[in-house]
């Protein structure tokens, strides 16, 4: 899997650590929105671990990273439920099929970083431990960092703040909370610090992504038929939720189902989708654990092989069934290629795809691009990037995806069910057809027009093209021939 074609928020998520570390508000990127600024991360924590992994490691070690986040997950949670009082194989089990949550595997497989928000999740629950656990001034400050921390990882998990005093504390220990209440403050200054000093750059660059780049364009008939596709994805977790879910109702247990209910409307308003579900999974597992308190005690053997076949379906279909998929791969020598068609050092390359966003940081491209595909069809401002660029380096469409497999049901449901989604008339048929069946949020295409308009293809290299500016050409030529006189 180290050699997939990189996926978009892969690239995105390594741009913004570079950003933090190296940018400015005029700083080149791939990462542009409308008012061609480039944006920069307010949640700096997650996207620096992965650009120093980058820049110690290359790919691979961003590849990597989102594994090892899913194993702290897997630990942290081992921990809470051992506080639990759970037996030794139901923990085992019930520990090991988040691990192998087809949901965190889909997240860890796109090398994003919502593993290593959760695994914070996850720690914090276990610092902090069950409402009737007497806790330490020292657990609940460890609670409370990581509490704290796993929002600056990645904002989605800022919702996830209403876990605590539900699942942590009780009327009893209200003192506790207050304390908890003070440390998570203490722990938000103390990961600000880096960037209070220019917070407001910070606020600004953050509302304008959610402005111009993350529009919310859910409906709620499209949420429900998310959260659907995503239960489609790991049929046992969903089962076994559901049972939990009502379960909780049965015993009114109404903060539980109220928190749960609240943060699946706020993320069908923001639009719900598989990344954005994986903030679900701390109350998929909650419920889980309830369900299998509920029937431990009366039928044990039939939990621990549900629970089994829970883990093992999570094995087939996530490390077996994705390694088992042939995926599409860039061409060994692409990087090669590229150098002796476009050439090494500072050199303007409008770079749209995030196919050959690696091959140019190593070769020091300055890359410039949108971080929303559609912006490609506004010719306005691609006019207006485009006079800044030398050299435009385009990938051919190629629906042929990990996003799109899967050896889950999800697979199944895509094939068969239909999306609204607005399609573009101009586009080629394998992209109307491609939209219609996955639900695509954006439409665009690389053979647009305006890439021709002062530039020439000069080279065909398996999917990705190059082209160059004219005169740009032509300065380079005369400025090999006069080096040979």
């Amino acid at each position: 899997m180290l050699d997939l074609i990189p996926w978009l928020d892969e690239t995105y998520i390594v741009e913004m650590g570079r950003l933090f570390l190296d940018g400015h508000s005029e700083c080149i990127s791939t990462l542009l929105g409308l008012s061609e600024v480039s944006l920069r991360p307010l949640n700096y924590v997650g996207p620096l671990l992965q650009e120093l992994l980058f820049r110690c490691c290359g790919q691979t070690g961003v590849r990597l990273s989102p594994y090892i986040g899913s194993i702290l997950a897997f630990f942290c949670w081992s921990m809470r439920l051992r506080q639990e009082n759970i037996g030794s194989k139901t923990r085992i089990f019930l520990s090991l099929s988040l691990l192998f949550s087809p949901i965190l595997f889909q997240c860890s497989l796109l090398a994003r970083i919502d593993t290593w928000s959760l695994a914070c999740v996850f720690a914090a629950l276990a610092f902090l431990g069950p409402p009737d656990i007497l806790k330490s001034k020292v657990m609940i400050f460890g609670g409370a960092f990581f509490a704290a921390l796993s929002c600056f990882v990645w904002p989605t998990a800022t919702v996830l703040y209403v876990l605590y005093p539900i699942f942590c504390f009780n009327k009893r220990c209200r003192s506790q909370f207050y304390v908890f209440c003070v440390f998570s403050a203490i722990s938000l200054l103390i990961l600000l610090s880096p960037i209070l000093f220019n917070l407001s750059d910070y606020l600004l660059a953050f509302s304008r992504h959610y402005r111009e780049v993350a529009t919310p364009s859910f409906s709620f008939a499209s949420a429900v038929l998310a959260f659907a596709r995503e239960a489609a994805r790991s049929p046992l977790i969903a089962m076994l939720s559901v049972i939990g879910f009502v379960i909780w109702i049965k015993e009114r247990k109404m903060l539980q189902v109220l928190s749960f209910v609240l943060v699946v409307c706020i993320f069908a308003k923001s639009g719900l989708y598989t990344f954005r579900i994986a903030y679900l999974v701390p109350f998929f597992f909650f419920m889980c654990l309830d369900a299998v308190k509920f029937y431990e005690k009366r039928h044990p053997q039939l939990v621990n092989i549900y629970l089994c076949l829970m883990f093992l379906y999570g094995v087939l279909t996530g490390p077996i069934g994705h390694f088992a998929l042939s995926y599409p791969t860039l061409p060994a020598d692409l990087k090669d290629k590229l150098k002796d068609e476009v050439g090494v050092g500072p050199i303007m390359v409008f770079a749209p795809d995030h196919a050959t966003y690696y091959i140019g940081r190593e070769l020091g491209w300055r890359q410039i691009g949108f971080a929303r595909p559609s912006d490609l069809n506004n010719t306005n401002i691609l006019a207006s990037v485009l006079e800044k660029c030398d050299v435009a380096v385009l990938r051919d469409f190629d629906p042929y995806t990990p996003h799109q497999q899967s050896f889950t049901p999800y697979g199944l449901f895509c094939k068969y069910v239909l999306y609204k989604s607005k399609i573009e008339s101009h586009l080629p048929r394998e992209r109307k057809s491609w939209a219609a069946r996955f639900g695509d949020g954006f439409s665009f295409s690389w053979h647009a027009p305006f890439v021709l308009e002062g530039f020439e293809e000069i080279a065909q290299i398996d999917m990705i093209r190059v082209y160059k500016r004219i005169q740009f050409r032509k300065n380079k030529t005369s400025l090999l021939n006069n080096k040979k006189n």
